[in-house]
């Protein structure tokens, strides 16, 4: 009888670490998913100096990968009638701003809207953020007049509503929207 109830024990014990185990082993699937999910509603953050000052001084610096490499050549081809401004930028400048925001653009980053970005615009040029498909689309249900509160800025001003726009984190879960 003793040795069948240590067996029991023992069984019980197994079972017991097993299941312990596996839960264990849910849990950081849990996490290891979240995580993903996380990245994939990210885009890389800004790294480049030069493009925070030059861009950032006027509006919301955006990253590189919410646009695709050929607008971001267009954009700079016209750096001295940047939407009625002159960005002023040097040659060199302007090169190594072009060189960073083609390496660093949506068919070259990774996360779901960077894809997204590089599947809806392929090739083709758009002047504006707030142009691109998936942007349109993410933003279909917010009614007009929020993005007139002064609060809010427009539509371009992604940082009002992604608290953590400057990182490149554009989580649904994330957003805030400012009131009147």
């Amino acid at each position: 009888m003793t040795k069948k109830l240590v067996a029991v024990v023992l069984l019980l014990c197994f079972a017991a670490v097993s299941a312990l185990a596996d839960g264990h082993g849910k849990k950081h699937r849990e996490r290891e998913e979240h995580a993903r999910e996380g990245r994939e509603d990210a885009v890389p953050a800004i790294t480049n100096p030069l493009y925070l000052q030059a861009c950032g001084e006027c509006h919301f610096a955006y990253p590189p990968a919410l646009l695709n490499a050929s607008s971001w050549s267009a954009l700079m081809d016209q750096t001295g009638d940047h939407f009625g401004e002159d960005l002023g930028l040097e040659i060199a400048q302007a090169a190594d701003l072009t060189q960073y925001l083609t390496a660093n653009a949506a068919e070259n980053s990774p996360g779901e809207i960077a894809r997204d970005i590089a599947r809806d615009l392929g090739n083709s040029v758009v002047q504006r953020i707030t142009e691109i498909p998936e942007i349109r689309h993410e933003h279909r249900t917010i009614d007009e007049t929020v993005f007139a509160r002064p609060a809010v800025g427009g539509f371009g001003n992604c940082a009002a509503c992604h608290p953590r726009a400057d990182q490149g984190c554009f989580n649904d879960d994330d957003v805030a929207i400012p009131g009147q």
